[in-house]
């Protein structure tokens, strides 16, 4: 599932191979490591550096797909497909490529041996830290000693994801993230934002923002939402019978569970929004590790209360499409729960 080079000297990945015996369309393409081991290389060197990966085509048969990185950070990218046509695409940098690279969903049997490594990878980067150096395909990992902390994995991946973000190309005027910050900042960050579209003459990509919601007590603010104040009465009358669903929600209202603040929305502070503006969408992401129900049951109301807000904020009619991710990296194959 991996190439790695010898750990002495400089190496170039002139050639290596794709197992494919599920025939997914994105493993025909240079993984995102393997062009950037090149993209390094041609930054270096100060020449264009080309590398081929070997793949499998449907019903038998082999091709090349050829990867070329420039210098200047360009990166070019051909191959041919099962009719023969031969195709070339360009990007202006690594970033660009990589999310053309996780644009596609890719379906793996459960059943498979990729599968099985593909979440044991994922349990392993996200109990552990990240091992320095080595792999081009598969960045290695160090493997926990022992069970890891909730607070230990959750900022695991939440420097994950600050780490693609980071990645040069990726963040743009319209195109950007904020992690564990308080709705006030992000206010805050989207009045500049607005403020740089208008200039530039793109002000219909984000032309409003309500920040009167900021100054509102949760409480009130689920009180009068029409999605959040079925769920939260319901959790309520839960309560009457479960203690620790109770001082769940209590810890919530108080701010006191993780990502809270003072009693006002401007004060709460989500894991993670990501803001893809020049597509229309936003997307709010809780991370959690926990198998406690009652946490579990609050957590998710919290990141419907996140979505909640941010739709109050730039949502509605005419503005950004924003969702919700819920996600628990406790269980065996970590759950995910996206409100649309």
């Amino acid at each position: 599932m991996s190439v790695s080079g010898p750990l002495r000297g400089r190496w170039e990945s002139v050639l290596h191979y794709h197992p494919n015996r599920a025939n997914v369309l994105t493993y025909r393409m240079p993984a995102p490591a393997d062009v950037q081991g090149a993209a390094i290389e041609a930054l270096r060197s100060g020449r264009v550096v080309t590398e081929f990966v070997d793949v499998q085509l449907p019903g038998g048969g082999r091709s090349r797909s050829v990867y070329r990185a420039s210098p200047s950070g360009e990166v070019n990218v051909e191959f041919v497909r099962p009719d023969g046509t031969r195709v070339s695409r360009s990007f202006a940098n690594l970033g660009d490529y990589q999310r053309a690279y996780g644009e596609r969903t890719t379906y793996l049997d459960p059943n498979s041996p990729e599968y099985r490594w593909v979440v044991d990878d994922m349990h392993d980067f996200y109990g552990g830290e990240v091992a320095s150096g080595g792999e081009r395909t598969a960045r290695g990992i160090t493997r926990p000693t022992g069970e890891p902390s909730a607070r230990d994995v959750e900022a695991a991946a939440r420097r994950e994801s600050m780490a693609w973000w980071q990645t040069p190309g990726v963040t743009t005027e319209t195109r950007f993230a904020r992690h564990e910050q308080t709705f006030d900042s992000i206010a805050a960050t989207l009045r500049n934002t607005i403020q740089a579209l208008r200039t530039s003459g793109r002000g219909n990509i984000l032309h409003r923002l309500n920040e009167s919601v900021l100054r509102e007590p949760v409480d009130r603010f689920i009180g009068r939402n029409a999605r959040l104040a079925p769920q939260w009465e319901q959790m309520r009358r839960d309560a009457h019978s479960n203690p620790g669903l109770r001082r769940e929600m209590a810890a919530f209202l108080e701010g006191r569970l993780e990502g809270g603040g003072s009693r006002e929305v401007g004060a709460r502070r989500p894991d993670l929004v990501e803001f893809f503006l020049e597509r229309g969408d936003v997307v709010v992401t809780d991370v959690v590790y926990s198998s406690d129900g009652n946490y579990l049951r609050v957590h998710a109301f919290k990141t419907d209360f996140y979505r909640a807000v941010v739709t109050e904020m730039i949502g509605g009619r005419g503005g950004p499409r924003v969702s919700g991710l819920d996600l628990n990296l406790r269980p065996a194959v970590p759950e995910a729960r996206v409100t649309p």
